[in-house]
């Protein structure tokens, strides 16, 4: 029988797995998936209802994207906040990290963190001391855009961003050392979003 991406199995019961598009953590709370029972647990009805339930799952992220676009940009960026889009990349990032974890690292890929982190480590340290923004200005980018921050390149609101995310660099490439070194690193939880929100309805 075809599978479908998002359809997975906890013991006999079949439920929807969609991931969250990253443009819409935000409003999920920072959230990477929907997922909620299929009320199956023969893989026939489940994949039909997988198909059903992903349509609305996706018609559920367009109406949410477009709601989020017609608020219009953000015109003031505060330190707080600047704070707090830091905290979401760097759950996020260590997320991924541990997600790759997850599956096993093969001794190869192992090794490779090894070399990376004899420049990783020293480099976003020496970033931070010198307020170079070369190894972020990528992830202050998507940050900006994400959260349709209206803050010129150079201004002192970008500024504040890009030094907050530096100080987060700092804590991620920490946290890859110790990782690497076998040592209990957890992934810190995602702030909440700057202004409360109802609970999507998917999560009902």
């Amino acid at each position: 029988m075809a599978k479908h991406t998002r359809l997975a199995r906890r013991g006999s019961q079949y439920y929807i797995r969609a991931k969250v598009p990253t443009d819409l953590q935000d409003h999920y709370a920072a959230k990477r998936e929907v997922t909620y029972s299929l009320k199956a647990s023969d893989s026939k009805t489940a994949l039909e209802r997988v198909k059903v339930e992903s349509l609305k799952v996706d018609q559920e992220f367009a109406d949410v994207r477009r709601s989020e676009a017609a608020k219009g940009p953000v015109k003031k960026l505060t330190k707080e906040e600047a704070q707090r889009l830091a905290q979401l990349w760097l759950s996020r990032v260590l997320e991924e990290d541990e997600d790759s974890r997850r599956e096993g690292l093969t001794p190869r890929d192992y090794q490779k963190e090894a070399e990376a982190l004899t420049w990783v480590e020293p480099g976003s340290a020496e970033a931070l001391a010198m307020g170079d923004t070369y190894l972020i200005q990528d992830d202050v980018k998507d940050l900006i855009e994400e959260h349709r921050l209206q803050i010129a390149k150079g201004s002192p609101e970008y500024r504040l961003l890009t030094y907050e995310l530096l100080k987060a660099n700092v804590r991620y490439a920490e946290a890859l050392r110790g990782r690497h070194e076998g040592k209990l690193i957890e992934t810190p939880l995602a702030p909440p979003s700057a202004t409360p929100k109802p609970s999507p309805q998917l999560w009902g």
